[in-house]
């Protein structure tokens, strides 16, 4: 059998527990009695406490541990050479290459845009770029030097007894057989010159 269902009121204001009336909120309404002022302070000094414990205990294990490793560290030599510091060997990394490159374009850029020696025995002296453009432009290239005369190249070429041959001249006369017409150059007359 069912029951009836009867619909149950809040408690009324009057039935909730209401703080002392000496307290700053006399009268103000309902609180909460779960709460506890002294275990929540009582927690939260333990909590320091235990905090400031672990922080001492890792300082001892760091300084410990600190101290057993630089024992066993060897000692550092006594001589200056070994601990000096040593540069590495050839070819070296330029640590700084920009700076590197702009030093270098601002003395290229010195070089060509100003006036300046360049070999004091010789009396030889650069001027800036753009002044030695102008001047080549009103006074043009200077001709270049002649070449010195070549000496004719000796033939290579040699006959059936080892010796060289003349080169034929380009005025010889050409037979049917080309050049020379086939017959030996030089009239038939020995190297040595003899008739």
């Amino acid at each position: 059998m069912t029951e009836p269902r009867t619909h149950r009121q809040p408690p009324a204001a009057s039935s909730l527990p209401r703080a002392a009336s000496n307290g700053p909120h006399a009268g103000t309404g309902p609180t909460d009695a779960e709460l506890d002022a002294r275990s929540i302070v009582g927690f939260g000094i333990g909590l320091a406490i235990l905090i400031v414990v672990v922080l001492g205990a890792v300082w001892l294990l760091s300084a410990g541990l600190k101290s057993s490793r630089a024992s066993r560290d060897p000692e550092p030599s006594p001589l200056a050479e070994v601990n000096a510091p040593r540069l590495p060997p050839e070819p070296r990394l330029q640590t700084t290459p920009n700076e590197d490159m702009g030093a270098m374009r601002e003395r290229e850029n010195t070089v060509l845009t100003s006036y300046g020696p360049v070999d004091r025995a010789t009396n030889t002296a650069r001027i800036p770029i753009d002044r030695a453009i102008e001047i080549l432009a009103r006074t043009g290239l200077p001709e270049p030097a002649p070449l010195p005369p070549q000496a004719p190249a000796a033939s290579s070429a040699s006959g059936p007894s080892g010796q060289a041959r003349p080169a034929s001249s380009p005025s010889a006369p050409s037979g049917p057989g080309g050049p020379g017409g086939g017959r030996p150059s030089g009239g038939g007359s020995p190297p040595g010159g003899r008739p």
